[in-house]
Parts: C-alpha cells; sequence; structure tokens
C-alpha cells in the first residue's frame, strides 16, 4: 500500500528588523529546526519562503519562531516600517564630529564633547546598539555590533582620559560621532533603496497574479 502523498503549504513571509545576511541566516536556521519546514530569507527584499506540512506546524509556530529569534513577521505584504535611522540626528552626529576635530585640547571643550558625543550615540547610535544587543541575545554578531562596540570603545577611552584631567592624552570624541554619522547614512540611503525595491517587487509580484 502506497503512503499518502505529504500535503504541503507554502507562504510568503514579511520579516522587519533585519540588518544583514546574518540575520537572514540566522532566522532560516531558526525556521528550519521546526518540523517539515524548509525556508529561505532574501535579506534585500526582507521576505522569508516557508514550505512546511500544516499537520506538523502552523502559521502561528512560524511567526513566533521568527519573532523569538529577535525579529517581526506578517503573512500579508505590509508597507515598509520607519526607517531606523533619522537624517537630523544622523546631521547632528556629522556636526559634533567636525566640531570634535577642531576643538581646542581645553578641559572645558573636552567635557563638552564628553557630553555631546555621548547624546550622539544615545539618539542617532541607538539602532546599532539595539541591533547589536539583538544579536548578542542570539550569541551572534554582525555589522552593527562591530560599529556599536567601536563606537562605544572609543568614547569610553576618551572619557576616561577626560575624567582624570590628563591633557597630555589625546581624546578622540569625534570618532564615535563620525562612525555613526558616515555609516548611519549609508545605512540610511540603503533602507530607502531595499524599501523601493520592496515595492517594485510587490508590484511585478501583484501584475505576474493577475495575468
Amino acid at each position: 500500500m502506497s503512503r499518502p502523498t505529504e500535503a504541503r503549504e507554502a507562504l510568503d513571509l514579511r520579516v522587519e528588523g533585519m540588518t544583514c545576511t546574518s540575520c537572514a541566516a540566522r532566522i532560516e536556521r531558526s525556521l528550519r529546526r521546526l518540523p517539515s519546514v524548509t525556508a529561505t530569507v532574501n535579506f534585500a527584499t526582507g521576505r522569508a519562503e516557508v514550505t512546511f506540512d500544516p499537520t506538523a506546524v502552523d502559521l502561528a509556530e512560524l511567526l513566533r519562531t521568527i519573532r523569538r529569534t529577535g525579529y517581526d513577521a506578517s503573512l500579508a505584504p505590509s508597507e515598509a516600517t520607519a526607517s531606523r535611522f533619522s537624517l537630523p540626528s544622523l546631521v547632528v552626529a556629522g556636526v559634533v564630529a567636525l566640531a570634535a576635530m577642531l576643538a581646542p585640547a581645553t578641559e572645558p571643550a573636552r567635557l563638552g564633547e564628553l557630553v555631546a558625543s555621548a547624546l550622539v550615540l544615545a539618539t542617532a547610535g541607538r539602532p546599532f546598539f539595539v541591533a547589536a544587543a539583538r544579536a548578542a541575545r542570539h550569541a551572534s554578531v554582525s555589522m552593527d555590533t562591530l560599529v556599536a562596540v567601536g563606537a562605544l570603545t572609543a568614547w569610553l577611552a576618551s572619557a576616561v582620559v577626560t575624567v582624570t584631567a590628563d591633557r597630555s592624552a589625546p581624546t578622540y570624541f569625534d570618532a564615535p560621532a563620525m562612525i555613526v554619522a558616515v555609516i548611519g547614512a549609508g545605512k540610511l540611503l540603503e533602507e530607502r533603496w531595499t524599501r523601493r525595491a520592496r515595492r517594485g517587487l510587490d508590484a511585478l509580484v501583484g501584475r505576474a497574479r493577475r495575468a
């Protein structure tokens, strides 16, 4: 007697919160651990193509698995969420970096740079730290981890020099502000082009389905 053919379903899920290809790989691994599931996650399109046996796992479990991995997911195509980065805050980060480069090596100037660069890390730099913390919770690293660690290390080293009033040692408050400004601007452009590409793909898929 022949075994019945396994009835499989295919879903196209929208995944939010990915910042690099390692995020996509992490989600793929989590989904593939589920029984009967095969998955392909595309960072560029923000989509997860999932095939599974509905008798072994359901949509709710697929979505919960992605969310436990640290990202959000939905079934229906939706407009992309707001950018992680704010252009005004990135401009301020650039201004702070330039001011720190040109400021005299005096104690009042260093204290001002300490406070200004700390505010940059807390505002424009926040998305990097949030993404780095998410990756750390899952014992992983990403480009955001490198940015967060580099910026924070430069700030802490400079803060120690400033607090101890060691005028012979240099400070690097311009470095964390510049890292956040430059890489954040690149990320902002990337997000805008990715959203545009996703809208184009959604339009193409819609046309193909209507054809």
